[in-house]
């Protein structure tokens, strides 16, 4: 593993700098182990894949949210939204980083709140070709509307979601499960290459095998995409 001080930000890359795929994700202070684990799990899924995994660290609520939101759990701060500079330090920072690794295409992938970013990053950016959204906050205030007003600029999404997650009294986070379907609905809609899977467990069970599930998924898919 290679760890850079790219513009104050922490940036893990595992593999070699001439691999055909190359996966940007976020992850936060409590993630920081999970890129070689999911390094490890997508090479016993895809023998043979060349890839390369480059994880930046990001805070959650103030660095990945879309747009300003209120909290959602008692104690936690605002949302507040940062994910446009995130966004702009991939392209004008990360990706030029790490060229030429990616002959075949960059997948941005992400989990929880990070799964949504991606998601996001998706209607914002041509740069991506394929986006891995791993229990994405879909739930997040105002994000269907977003995604039902603009088109996706990627080619192609792998989404998945623990098949538990969506039941609780909370009343934003019951909502994960139909935000999620109506997120592929709406992708299949316009013509991406999409697949939604389902995990047993709660948002908390496998994260890095799921997503490393989504990773290689989005390979699939960003296949059948020219």
């Amino acid at each position: 593993m290679e760890l850079l001080d790219l513009k104050k930000r922490e940036v893990f890359f595992l593999g070699p700098r001439d691999s055909e795929w190359l996966f940007i994700q976020p992850v936060d202070e409590h993630d920081r182990a999970m890129p070689e684990s999911e390094k490890e799990k997508i090479s016993s899924l895809a023998p043979g894949l060349s890839f390369a995994l480059a994880a930046f660290s990001a805070d959650w609520d103030s660095e990945l949210a879309p747009w300003d939101a209120e909290p959602v759990f008692r104690g936690q701060k605002p949302f507040s939204g940062g994910a446009r500079t995130t966004l702009t330090y991939i392209e004008e920072e990360l990706l030029p980083a790490r060229s030429p690794c990616g002959a075949r295409g960059v997948i941005l992938g992400g989990y929880s709140l990070a799964g949504l970013f991606a998601l996001w990053a998706g209607y914002e950016s041509s740069r991506f070709r394929a986006v891995a959204a791993a229990s994405p906050s879909v739930w997040f205030p105002g994000y269907t509307d977003y995604a039902a007003a603009r088109s996706f600029r990627a080619g192609a999404a792998a989404l998945s979601l623990g098949d538990r997650e969506d039941r609780t009294r909370h009343p934003l986070m019951c909502t994960v499960g139909s935000a999620l379907k109506k997120q592929y609905e709406l992708l299949a809609a316009q013509g991406i290459a999409a697949d939604l899977t389902l995990h047993p467990g709660n948002h908390f069970v496998n994260a890095d095998g799921r997503m490393a599930a989504a990773f290689v998924k989005a390979t699939e898919l960003a296949d059948r995409w020219k």
